[in-house]
């Protein structure tokens, strides 16, 4: 019989997930995502980036091939100089949308966000409730370090807990902005 097929009456197979990993540069003071095996292994095999994986993993679907109820993430980073020397995340079209237009009409010397690529896909929540079919809520948490004059950096994760301490810690809660699914 063929992998993937279905059998009257079983249950439909769960669409393919892949891990998105995360790091911290103490140096920088930087929280880091990816869901790229390659750049993840890079990280670890190299002390000189400062980079080092907290162990704080959620599944997200792969980039292609996701289910038509999740949306594609897309990845962007500011830069070394102007910066922000960080990445940013999000799973909202029109979110992606008015950074890629805000890049366009602001010059590269400028601060800015610049799109990378769609990173993976989730499912979006409704307020801060996630569905059934990706139950666990990722939150975000924000440092403002634009405001501040430094770079700014978003923290992505699924421990409540974690997010209130985040918070507790003066980092700015966005509440849920993605929904990963279950392993």
């Amino acid at each position: 019989m063929l992998a993937g097929l279905l059998v009257a009456g079983c249950a439909k197979p769960l669409p393919p997930t892949t891990p998105v990993y995360e790091f911290y540069n103490a140096l920088l003071n930087r929280y880091f995502r990816t869901a790229n095996a390659e750049e993840a292994a890079a990280l670890r095999s190299s002390a000189a980036s400062g980079e080092v994986d907290t162990g704080k993993t959620f599944l997200a679907y792969p980039r292609t091939g996701y289910p038509e109820n999740a949306k594609p993430v897309c990845r962007f980073y500011g830069s070394v100089s102007p910066g922000p020397n960080s990445h940013f995340y999000t799973v909202d079209p029109d979110e992606c949308d008015r950074l890629k237009k805000l890049q366009q009409t602001t010059p590269s010397t400028e601060k800015r966000w610049n799109f990378e690529e769609i990173a993976f896909a989730m499912q979006v929540p409704a307020g801060d409730s996630c569905p059934a079919d990706a139950p666990i809520p990722v939150y975000r948490v924000y440092n403002s370090g634009f405001e501040r004059g430094k770079d700014s950096n978003h923290r992505f994760m699924t421990d409540p807990v974690l997010y209130q301490t985040m918070i507790s810690q003066g980092w700015i809660g966005e509440k849920v902005v993605m929904c990963a699914p279950k392993g």
